[in-house]
């Protein structure tokens, strides 16, 4: 199973690195995870319900910074607003609204930090990221 610290390359500049789970609990069903994907310049941080919650500084333990924030089907709109204005990042990429949930929109983010733009999946929408998506060194 994947644990912090464990970082996955895959030779052509793409390197997949786990900022959460710290560890495997079965008290914490599902765990937190929380992935750092980066193409070339271009840091995404991918991440489901459970990591929303978690301590930020798991998910800055190492300095990095974030572009693209991807965040979680039915995510809290409060635990997603802190994160998006914790992190900073370029893009937010919000899951397709699903039925019954109720999706979350870029309204309930509160008023996001300047430059920080939001797409929302849709079926058949594609966003293309490239380097003016990015601003991490």
């Amino acid at each position: 199973a994947a644990r912090t610290g464990q970082r996955i390359g895959f030779g052509d500049g793409t390197v997949v690195d786990v900022l959460l789970p710290t560890s495997l609990s079965l008290d914490a069903v599902p765990a937190p995870v929380a992935y750092r994907l980066r193409i070339g310049r271009l840091a995404v941080l991918v991440l489901n319900r459970e990591a929303l919650s978690a301590d930020l500084a798991s998910l800055r333990a190492d300095g990095a910074c974030f572009d693209t924030v991807v965040l979680p089907a039915r995510a809290d709109p409060t635990a997603a607003s802190t994160l998006v204005h914790a992190l900073h990042p370029r893009l937010i990429i919000l899951p397709q609204a699903q039925r019954p949930a109720a999706p979350l929109v870029a309204a309930q983010l509160g008023a996001l930090p300047a430059g920080t733009n939001v797409w929302t999946a849709a079926e058949g929408a594609q966003r293309v990221l490239d380097a003016r998506d990015g601003r991490c060194p």
